[in-house]
C-alpha cells in the first residue's frame, strides 16, 4: 500500500491514494507526482466531474480529460427551488 500526506486548506490527512481524497487539484497533482517518483509515466488525469470554479486543472502538469464540468458554484439539485 502507498500512503500520501495530503495538505488541504481545511486540514491535513495521511492515507492511501484514492480518487475521493480531494477536489481542488492538489490531491491529483500529488498522486501524479508520486507516479513519477515511482518510475511511472503520467499520461494524463481523468475525472468524471470537474468543478471549473475550483481551478484544480491549473495545478496539473499533464492533459486533463473530464466527462462533465460545471461552472456553477451554488448549483441546486434538479427539481429543487
Amino acid at each position: 500500500m502507498i500512503s500520501l500526506l495530503l495538505v488541504h486548506p481545511y486540514g491535513n490527512s495521511i492515507g492511501p491514494i484514492s480518487p475521493a481524497n480531494g477536489s481542488t487539484g492538489g490531491s491529483a497533482a500529488a498522486a501524479g507526482s508520486l507516479v513519477k517518483k515511482l518510475g511511472g509515466i503520467l499520461l494524463g488525469y481523468v475525472f468524471i466531474l470537474e468543478l471549473d470554479f475550483l481551478k484544480g486543472r491549473e495545478k496539473l502538469d499533464a492533459p486533463v480529460y473530464t466527462l462533465l464540468s460545471s461552472q456553477l458554484k451554488d448549483s441546486k439539485p434538479l427539481g429543487r427551488p
